[in-house]
C-alpha cells in the first residue's frame, strides 16, 4: 500500500517485534519498522498473532493496523511511527489459538474451533478522515453462516459505528470514486461499483 511516495506494508519482524514497515522512496530506500506486534515470549506465537493489514490515510498522515485474529486497531503517525489510539472491536469472537511447548522445547501452535469466530477481513481508507472495517463472521456450527460486519471508524479518533451484516458486500479495494466488490451467491464474482 502507498503512501505519499513510500510503501507501506504489514507484516511481522522478529528483530524488533514490530509488524508496520514503511520502505521510503528512492533514492535511499531505507525501511522504519514500528507498531509493536503480539507481546509473547515465544517468536512463533509474535508470529501467528502478529498478522493484519494496513490502511494509509493521507490527512492526516497516519497509518492503520488492524490485527487479523484479535479486536485491536490502532493508528500511528506515518512520520514519527507514534500511537495515536487504540479501540476495540466490540462484541469480538476471537478465534481460539491453542499452543503448548513440546517435551523438546518446539512450540506447537494450532486454531481450535469455538462455535462462532471473527477475522479481521478489510480495511480501507474511504474518504478524508474515515476508514471502513470488515469483519467476516463464520459460524461453525451445523449451518456453517458467514456474514460481513462492516463499521465506519473516524480516523482522527478511532471511534466507530456499526453499519450491520447486510450493508455493504465485502470490498477489496476502494478508489475515488467507488469501489470493488466480491460476492459469492448464487456464484463468484467481482464488481467494480461506481459511487
Amino acid at each position: 500500500m502507498g503512501a505519499g511516495g513510500e510503501l507501506v506494508i504489514a507484516g511481522y519482524r522478529r528483530e524488533e517485534n514490530t509488524v508496520v514497515h514503511v520502505i521510503d522512496k528512492a533514492p535511499h530506500d531505507s525501511v522504519r519498522s514500528f507498531a509493536p506486534g503480539y507481546q509473547a515470549d515465544h517468536w512463533l506465537l509474535q508470529d501467528q498473532l502478529g498478522k493484519g493489514m494496513v490502511a494509509c490515510l493521507a490527512d492526516p498522515a497516519r497509518i492503520v493496523f488492524a490485527y487479523e485474529l484479535l479486536p485491536v486497531v490502532r493508528s500511528f503517525d506515518l512520520g514519527s511511527g507514534d500511537l495515536g489510539w487504540t479501540s476495540r472491536i466490540e462484541n469480538h469472537h476471537q478465534p481460539v489459538v491453542i499452543h503448548r511447548v513440546r517435551p523438546d522445547g518446539r512450540i506447537g501452535i494450532r486454531r481450535g474451533h469455538s462455535g462462532t469466530e471473527d477475522l479481521v477481513a478489510e480495511l480501507h481508507a474511504v474518504t478524508r478522515g474515515y476508514l471502513l472495517l470488515q469483519v467476516a463472521r463464520a459460524d461453525r456450527g451445523r449451518n456453517r453462516n458467514m456474514q460481513v460486519l462492516s463499521y465506519l471508524v473516524d480516523a482522527d479518533t478511532g471511534s466507530g459505528i456499526y453499519m450491520g451484516n447486510e450493508a455493504l458486500p465485502p470490498v477489496l479495494s476502494v478508489f475515488e470514486s467507488g469501489y470493488v466488490a466480491m460476492f459469492e451467491d448464487p456464484y463468484p464474482r467481482v464488481e467494480v461499483r461506481v459511487y
